[in-house]
């Protein structure tokens, strides 16, 4: 009698760590396929290049995130910012890491919908990989978009849609 019990508990006991195993290859497998470099790697590699690759997002956020308060900051310190003549700002950075940013910065009162600086920016070939928006404080509405092209070798004509986008906005 007592044999069968030990059969049963070693059983159960290879049954759940037959199961873990499943579940961490499963939890490595979705790992793998969030990386940006998508190529067989040894377990360690994949974890190694999990950490660097979420230490580098980190970093790209702190730098967003400076980039942000510094307009938000030239933005208060701009001695016709408080009137709403020198509304809407409208800046367009472009560099070969962030591809095209958009930096906009408009009154509540403008009426103009987002989508349509969107379909300018896919018009134009740029496909849209990030889009944060605010509202502050019920009368300033601020927005950031990043896009890349989406042909490299055809690229972004930037001047042509800072054109586009000002015509949008300001009319």
């Amino acid at each position: 009698m007592e044999r069968p019990t030990v059969n049963n508990r070693r059983t159960e006991r290879n049954i759940r760590e037959r199961d873990r195993r499943i579940h961490m290859r499963n939890l490595l497998s979705i790992l793998s396929s969030l990386l940006p470099i998508q190529s067989k790697m040894s377990v360690n590699n994949q974890i190694d290049e999990a950490a660097s690759h979420i230490k580098k997002m980190k970093m790209r956020i702190d730098q967003l995130e400076l980039r942000r308060i510094q307009a938000l900051q030239e933005y208060s310190n701009d001695p016709c910012s408080s009137s709403a003549s020198s509304l809407p700002i409208l800046r367009i950075n472009s560099s070969d890491f962030t591809g095209l940013e958009v930096n906009l910065i408009t009154g509540s009162s403008k009426n103009f919908k987002l989508h349509q600086v969107i379909q300018i920016l896919q018009e134009e070939g740029a496909q849209v990989t990030s889009c944060s928006s605010t509202l502050k404080s019920d009368d300033l509405f601020i927005c950031t978009i990043i896009s890349q092209p989406m042909c490299s070798r055809i690229g972004i004509e930037t001047e042509k849609i800072a054109q586009r986008l000002q015509d949008l906005i300001c009319s």
